[in-house]
């Protein structure tokens, strides 16, 4: 290293003092590049964390939510096949004579369904099967959602005829 007047030179000829600044100024420099690049894979961390989070109480709650529907239309379904064999066994029981209208929804919590009376028993399917003992199998016609009309001719069962 030569040493003259305007400071000291080294082997390259370049002056330690600005040798030294450049190298700091670098280092300063690569240093505020990485922290900037560490500071965005951490907010992209952050994010896609609180992403999966959120994304897995969305999917717990629309679980509990497919649940309480399915609940629902079961208790409506068997409800309605309930309610079916019961205005069979009125008309039955009553006797010659005996009429009414009823009407079933037409829809279960927005699902279709359908009724079927056979054999001593009313059958509503839906999502699923649900069945009712009656009295009487001596019925003609069908049951249907909607508006339906019952009576009682000489001890048979006519709906919708």
């Amino acid at each position: 290293m030569k040493c003259m007047n305007s400071g000291c030179m080294n082997s390259k000829g370049m002056n330690s003092t600005i040798t030294t600044r450049i190298n700091l100024i670098l280092r300063t420099r690569n240093s505020n590049v990485k922290a900037k690049g560490q500071s965005g894979i951490e907010l992209l961390m952050l994010v896609s964390y609180s992403l999966l989070v959120f994304s897995a109480i969305y999917l717990v709650i629309l679980q509990s939510n497919f649940s309480a529907i399915k609940e629902k239309r079961n208790m409506e379904s068997m409800k309605i096949s309930e309610w079916i064999g019961y205005e069979i066994d009125i008309a039955t029981s009553i006797g010659d004579g005996y009429s009414k209208n009823f009407t079933l929804p037409d829809t279960i919590v927005g699902g279709t369904y359908s009724v079927i009376v056979t054999d001593n028993l009313v059958i509503v399917n839906s999502t699923e099967t649900y069945t009712t003992k009656i009295v009487t199998p001596n019925i003609t016609g069908t049951i249907q959602p909607g508006d339906n009309y019952i009576e009682n001719r000489e001890g048979l069962i006519y709906a919708n005829l």
